[in-house]
């Protein structure tokens, strides 16, 4: 996406100032009050860096240096034309090139990795152990902002304006619509894939290739990400049948409109099995079961969720697949398991600020367990040439936020969010919003045994609908006063 997202980005900018005449003072300071503390955080972070290029250099050199004693001299010579590679790229790509080295390391320590040893001299040498720190690898504020941009300041400020021209109805349906075509076009990939008729580095439809096809959906690279934001979408066609339900209850079935929410519901649904999502079954099962409580009253409505859920729960019970895992993670014996213990010990040893973020790529690689180790050596017997396994995300948002932000980072930017949604939920007299606060509430459970927040569309749609619910909120209190 890295040859698009400029043109995205101005054309965002453009869209914001050709509206900005419709935003209030009051507006602009609320929004002032979301975009001063995040570029705070990040002048925060950046200029309390404690990995730089002497670090790298200094790791650098030390592996050569032990490379040259390798008995295998085959092995000897594949590492060092890889940390030639990796120094040539260290401007680009500065923390996958330090990933790499760590992994190096590994490779060639077989009690304390000396990388460990480097990196806490120098987080306590080059930081301030009393404020946020960072890894902080040449980071360029342009894409700081830029990426800020996408997943929080445009999503903001469109719900601003959207609830200010009073066109939510109409950006849902549109929403919905597009998401439906969307579905339906990876599901049509999807079958092309399996059927072995795509091309390679076409089998998701997008602006870029799909690094794993095999768990690839639609312009998603990833299929639980298409899930997280299927659930998002899928608050918003029961918010518009809740609506449809209250202005034409006797007319329900025979509504077009009701007829294409419905037919789209289906079209989601089927589209998260079809691409293997298990744990997006159980999430969307889970959504529907709990949004069948809000809408005891409906009787129509009810009996449309809780048609859903049933076929949602028959798809998990026969999903031997999805059974087989979930009995691994309980036994304790999944790879998801070993990666959150091993973050868990990272957390430990650093608890009170984090490493800092994005760090965890760059960090992790140090406390990895015995099992993980085994279980890339078993990738890389049925590898047709070697190569350095990365661990780039911990399968839990939650968990590696915490890692990278630390327990005031938490408290702080977290765990707000959390009373936010139960003030709302509790407080709240419609229904309609209650569906978009109890999917912002389940994708935030699925983070924390999945990473669907590292997805720029998840996040730019979780921002943008808190924002649409905590905007409605406030107008209800205003206008009881």
């Amino acid at each position: 996406m890295t040859q698009y997202d400029d043109i995205i980005f101005i054309i965002g900018i453009v869209i914001i100032l050709s509206l900005y005449y419709g935003l209030t003072k009051t507006d602009i300071s609320k929004i002032l009050l979301i975009v001063l503390p995040v570029l705070s955080l990040y002048f925060t972070f950046s200029n309390n860096s404690y990995l730089d290029k002497r670090i790298h250099t200094m790791i650098s050199l030390l592996n050569n240096e032990r490379l040259s004693y390798l008995n295998d001299n085959t092995k000897s010579a594949y590492y060092k034309e890889i940390q030639r590679e990796i120094s040539a790229s260290f401007l680009n790509e500065p923390h996958t090139s330090f990933s790499m080295m760590v992994e190096i390391d590994r490779m060639l320590s077989e009690t304390e990795m000396l990388t460990s040893r480097i990196i806490n001299y120098s987080m306590h040498s080059y930081s301030n152990p009393f404020i946020f720190c960072s890894v902080n690898f040449g980071v360029n504020f342009y894409d700081f902002v830029k990426k800020n941009f996408f997943v929080i300041f445009f999503p903001v400020v469109l719900s601003f304006i959207i609830y200010k021209y009073k066109i939510v109805y109409q950006l849902y349906w549109v929403l919905i619509i597009f998401v439906g075509l969307l579905a339906i076009i990876g599901c049509y990939y999807r079958f092309l894939y399996l059927q072995g008729h795509t091309e390679a580095g076409k089998e998701i439809l997008g602006i870029w290739p799909a690094p794993e096809p095999r768990i690839s959906f639609a312009s998603f690279a990833y299929k639980n990400h298409w899930s997280a934001y299927v659930i998002l979408v899928m608050s918003v066609l029961l918010y518009l049948l809740h609506n449809i339900l209250c202005s034409y209850d006797f007319i329900v079935f025979r509504s077009k409109r009701s007829s294409l929410i419905f037919a789209i519901l289906i079209v989601l649904i089927f589209s998260i099995l079809y691409s293997s999502s298990n744990s997006g079954l159980i999430f969307i099962f889970l959504f529907l079961i709990l949004s069948t409580l809000l809408i005891m009253k409906k009787t129509k409505l009810f009996i449309i969720v809780i048609s859903l859920s049933v076929a949602c729960a028959l798809l998990i019970i026969t999903n031997t697949t999805l059974i087989e895992r979930l009995k691994s993670l309980i036994s304790g014996d999944s790879f998801r398991f070993f990666l959150w213990k091993d973050l868990y010990t990272q957390i430990q040893l650093k608890t009170f600020w984090g490493y800092g973020i994005n760090s965890y790529k760059t960090i992790n690689g140090i406390y990895q367990s015995t099992e993980i180790t085994n279980a890339r050596l078993i990738n890389l017997q049925g590898a047709h040439q070697q190569y350095i396994p990365l661990t780039v995300h911990a399968h839990s948002d939650f968990l590696q936020t915490i890692s990278e932000i630390g327990f005031t980072g938490t408290c702080i930017f977290i765990f707000p969010l959390f009373f936010a949604l139960a003030r709302i939920f509790f407080i709240s007299s419609s229904s309609r919003n209650k569906f978009l606060t109890l999917a912002l509430s389940i994708v935030i459970f699925y983070s924390i045994v999945d990473f669907p927040f590292r997805n720029i569309a998840v996040s730019a749609l979780f921002v943008f609908l808190l924002s649409i619910n905590l905007l409605s909120q406030n107008r209800r209190k205003a206008y009881k006063m």
